[in-house]
């Protein structure tokens, strides 16, 4: 018997150690200026509601050598009509996803992020959110079908359920 704990110990050990080890090579990169983007913001057009949440995550990215992780704004919206939900992920995995600066050289005022359309069969899109005149308390969203390539008779829907062009306003 303890030869036997002994051969299991004898593999286990370095199998735990080289865990460790790869644990230690993540690069953690922050963007504290994502800050800004974080909290609850909303639209309101006569019944219609939009609500978007954003909050910063660690993302880890996996490389050939080396894993990355790295902070990016993540997050999950609801669309409202009279009060009514007609779409939301907040109870479900991100609609929103990959968030980061849009060209961080040029701006910190203007990201982009993935949005999953729940009402077109969870279509992904892309966003460009931007502040207005430096204002941190309102943004413009910019809804954008990505690239696509179809293959023999495939079709695309180039239609979206949310507003295309919004001003959101941050209530927290």
């Amino acid at each position: 018997m303890r030869k036997l704990i002994t051969i299991i110990l004898f593999f286990t050990i370095p199998l735990a150690l080289k865990a460790q080890e790869q644990i230690s090579n993540v690069k953690y990169f922050t963007q504290p200026d994502l800050n800004k983007f974080e909290g609850k913001w909303v639209y309101t057009n006569g019944a219609t509601k939009f609500i978007l949440i954003l909050r910063k995550e660690k993302v880890i990215v996996k490389g050939k050598k080396n894993n990355v992780s790295i902070e990016l704004l993540q997050g999950d919206y609801s669309l409202l009509n009279n009060e009514q939900i007609v779409y939301s992920s907040v109870k479900g995995d991100h609609a929103i996803t990959n968030g980061g600066f849009y060209d961080k050289n040029k701006s910190l005022n203007k990201i982009e992020f993935i949005f999953t359309d729940l009402g077109r069969n969870s279509k992904r899109c892309h966003v460009f959110l931007e502040f207005l005149n430096d204002n941190t308390k309102e943004v413009s969203w910019v809804l954008t079908n990505t690239e696509h390539v179809l293959v023999g008779k495939q079709t695309f829907d180039p239609t979206f359920s949310v507003p295309v062009h919004m001003t959101l306003k941050k209530v927290e």
